[in-house]
């Protein structure tokens, strides 16, 4: 936060890339959800190849190091998890711009 500028206690916007990872990790989320109802290797597979998973990343599964993120066990994960991101992103990147705080999300 810049100096001199005070607390707001309100929500923070819901929009930029906070909004589009949000929209991403939940349509994910939902798209377990589902398949795990009607089809459930798809989500082994998705959990296969997407979670992270040491010894795959050191024999060539390097994606796993960013898309491991977009994985939740269950609707509490992926709710707290999304509001944390909405509640804390949202102000990073009115801060840092909006390239500043999507490269800090997609390294952390």
């Amino acid at each position: 936060m810049s100096r001199g500028q005070t607390i707001s206690f309100s929500f923070p916007p819901f929009a930029g890339w906070v909004k589009r990872i949000i929209l991403t990790c939940t349509g994910i989320y939902l798209f377990q959800v589902v398949m795990g109802r009607f089809a459930p290797s798809v989500v082994f597979e998705m959990r296969e190849w997407l979670a992270l998973i040491p010894v795959d990343v050191m024999h060539g599964k390097v994606w796993q190091l960013f898309t491991y993120s977009l994985l939740h066990a269950g609707l509490g994960h992926v709710f707290f998890n999304m509001l944390t991101l909405w509640f804390i992103g949202a102000y990073l990147e009115r801060d840092w711009g909006r390239g500043g705080s999507s490269s800090a999300t997609r390294s952390a």
